[in-house]
């Protein structure tokens, strides 16, 4: 809206408060406009959160720069709630749930003029992310000036910024709602994608998708192409699975037909299941097994001691990832926007404040906070967390269960790339501040992997309670899937004192030996024998090495 109803100019004048620009966020995943920048051509703006009270509006939602999946943002000017003239005060009704956000400029851009286009930016690379106006188009009619009070609006959100996808509001505007003239011709609902089967990791399934025609025309032979990724919510570095074709009719205005497709040779853990007909595509997230992904649970504080319950997430890949999240503790649920930068972490909180306050080491980029309301309280003993999107794919998951735990001290993970539901990928956090919250967990053991061979690392190692060296990580990297995989420890006697794996195995196995024999009880210093063997029908491997365990180590 560059060209509201009232006075252009003069003090407090209407023409000017007014202004508006939406955002419609036409993707499965959260969007985080505090990423992004806005320009007019003439000024480049940031975001910022709405704080302003006197706004005349309770279905809106403010204090936030998160658009929801399929959600509206209305970008109002900073003047919109000022008295002025009086003339045309807060004259919009908005959506109900759109998110109200404002600019740190006294005005949108240089302010608005019918004239001017609109491009979103990305603040980290500067590349234009979508535009109004076909700015690198001077000879084209767009943009252009609808009339007073009447906002120029997209046809078909999915569409390239062009000519024939612009028109004035046939409502006069719509903010925070659809657009008039909206039109898309391609929708495949989320919920609407079946995977049938069973999902393991070098299996086959069969994936049923459904498509609505939402034109008045109807579609013969639509194409659609399947692909998958280890981002989650990225559509960059994407695998193609396969192509199908709807030979139809679909029938227009909201006929839907449907394909079933393979999938062969599934790829182990959490998986983005992309599709794409003409200029729509959808998403979602499919989990093979409990390999960890893109974003995994890292620490827990459930025995806080002033700083409110907390739980930390980290990104193990180095892209980013968006997804809107549902906590699950018993019966108890919450949602949250879970955005992450590459290798960055993200912490939810039960108090903020006070959570700044006992570790004010977090306010820095590579961590990033969200308060949690109504918070999820956890038991000090015994609980269990499972993290789902909003389709109920799991995420991550973890249960814990400890006779007891001292107060302030976090449950750290050892190793990202290791399941979260392995109890020895758990242990208490030995830094002195007694947690490490958005840094390097204290008790964090990392692998070194190459195709076809074992490592452990570290070797030695010494289980003798002063957070170095604790554990060892056993890597097993193969090239094929075992039907059988053991990994047992021998003593130099060889008296086989503690099986880690045994059954089914993956091409990576990472596991874990804490110096413990098969009753937990620690065993004395001195060198002991890994033996491995794996078998599939047409392969086998064995091989057998020695780990020291040692003394405390200097």
């Amino acid at each position: 809206m560059s060209n509201p109803l009232g006075n252009e100019s003069g003090i407090g004048s209407p023409g000017d408060r007014n202004e508006y620009i939406e955002i419609y966020n036409s993707s499965n995943q959260p969007l985080n406009l505090g990423d992004y920048l806005i320009s007019d051509g003439d000024a480049v703006d940031r975001f910022k959160i709405w704080d302003d009270t006197n706004l005349i509006a309770q279905n809106v939602v403010v204090g936030t720069l998160i658009i929801p999946p399929e959600g509206y943002v209305l970008v109002l000017d900073p003047e919109y709630t000022d008295t002025g003239d009086g003339v045309n005060y807060q004259p919009y009704y908005f959506g109900d749930s759109a998110v109200v956000v404002t600019v740190t400029n006294t005005t949108l851009g240089n302010g608005l003029s019918g004239s001017d286009p609109v491009m979103l930016i990305d603040s980290i690379t500067f590349d234009t992310v979508s535009t109004y106006g076909t700015p690198q188009d001077t000879a084209d009619s767009i943009p252009y000036d609808p009339g007073d009070g009447i906002s120029v609006e997209r046809i078909n959100p999915l569409a390239p910024d062009r000519e024939d996808n612009w028109n004035s509001c046939a409502d006069s505007c719509t903010p925070g709602y659809r657009n008039s003239s909206y039109v898309c011709s391609i929708h495949i609902p989320p919920d609407r994608i079946e995977f049938r089967g069973l999902l393991e990791p070098g299996g086959n399934c069969e994936v049923k998708v459904e498509v609505v025609n939402l034109t008045q025309e109807l579609i013969y032979n639509l194409t659609l192409q399947f692909y998958h990724s280890v981002y989650l919510s990225e559509p960059e570095s994407l695998n193609l699975i396969t192509n199908s074709v709807i030979p139809g009719p679909i029938m227009p205005q909201g006929g839907v037909d449907s394909t079933v497709i393979n999938w062969f040779n599934l790829p182990p853990g959490i998986k983005q299941f992309r599709i794409i007909a003409n200029e729509s595509s959808t998403s979602r997230l499919v989990r093979i097994d409990d390999t960890p992904g893109q974003i995994v649970l890292n620490e827990l504080m459930f025995a806080d001691q002033g700083s409110g319950e907390w739980m930390e997430w980290f990104n193990n890949f180095n892209a980013d990832c968006s997804l809107e999240i549902q906590l699950i503790n018993g019966n108890d649920t919450a949602n949250a926007g879970l955005v992450l930068k590459a290798d960055q972490y993200l912490l939810m909180v039960e108090d903020s404040a006070s959570m700044i306050l006992n570790y004010p080491e977090i306010l820095t980029n590579q961590c990033r906070i969200v308060e949690v309301d109504p918070w999820l309280s956890l038991n000090n003993y015994k609980d269990s967390l499972v993290i789902t999107d909003l389709y109920k794919t799991v995420i991550d998951e973890l249960s814990y269960e400890v006779s007891s735990w001292d107060q302030g001290i976090s449950m750290e993970r050892v190793n990202s790339m290791i399941t979260s539901n392995n109890p020895q990928n758990w242990g208490k956090s030995v830094d002195p501040r007694g947690a490490t919250p958005g840094q390097i967990n204290s008790i964090t053991v990392t692998a070194n992997t190459s195709r076809g061979t074992v490592t452990v690392d570290p070797n030695p190692f010494s289980p003798d309670q002063d957070g170095v060296d604790e554990r060892c990580l056993i890597t097993v990297d193969l090239d094929f899937y075992p039907q059988r995989l053991d990994v047992n420890i021998f003593d130099v006697t060889g008296h086989k004192i503690k099986t880690l794996h045994q059954g089914q195995g993956r091409q990576n196995q990472v596991l874990i030996w804490d110096g413990t024999d098969n009753n937990y009880q620690l065993m004395p210093p001195g060198i002991y024998i890994i033996f491995i063997n794996a078998e599939s029908d047409d392969c086998s491997f064995q091989t057998k090495l020695t780990v020291v365990l040692a003394e405390k180590l200097n």
